[in-house]
């Protein structure tokens, strides 16, 4: 093959060696490996997967210092998405709340994902302080912060599109 596109996430389920014998076996091969696994910190496993690896994909951009640290490149890429569902929006779907005109979809994870969480309430705190029409879509927020409803990964897009920016 020309290219070897891996999402192995954190589960120790294959080996850099193997990936050492591979590329041993096809020197030309491309192997790139993509992760959605947005830690603050990179596992042993995923650090091993990485240093092998052409190069490593990630869907979070606030990681790439870190991938950097142990991968060969490491560049965004987003999580995949469905064209009917995610551009489309089939089916459709109303928000049961009015939508501002700029909005934050997202949840407030500080115990779990502590890194960005301060840039995520700073920004929120920013707009609401400086008087902006600006509503919070998400869980997990302090009772400091109003969320004005939540929302699916797959309706995410019926809010953005009724908002100015998202």
């Amino acid at each position: 093959p020309d290219w070897i596109w891996l999402q192995v996430q954190d589960t120790g389920v294959l080996l850099d060696s193997t990936l050492q014998r591979i590329r041993a076996a096809l020197p030309t091969t491309v192997i790139t490996h993509w992760t959605g696994d947005a830690r603050p910190v990179v596992s042993p496993y995923l650090r091993s997967i990485s240093r092998v690896a052409d190069l490593t994909l990630i869907s979070s951009v606030g990681q790439i210092p870190i991938y950097g640290l142990c991968a060969k490149a490491v560049r965004y890429l987003q999580i995949g998405l469905d064209w009917e569902e995610d551009v489309m929006g089939v089916p459709a779907w109303e928000p049961p709340f009015q939508v501002p005109d700029v909005v934050f979809c997202g949840g407030y994870y500080p115990s779990s994902f502590p890194q960005g969480t301060g840039e995520r309430m700073g920004a929120v705190r920013a707009l609401i302080e400086a008087d902006i029409d600006v509503g919070v879509v998400g869980s997990g927020w302090p009772k400091s912060i109003h969320t004005i409803g939540q929302c699916t990964v797959k309706q995410q897009h019926h809010v953005w599109r009724r908002a100015k920016v998202a």
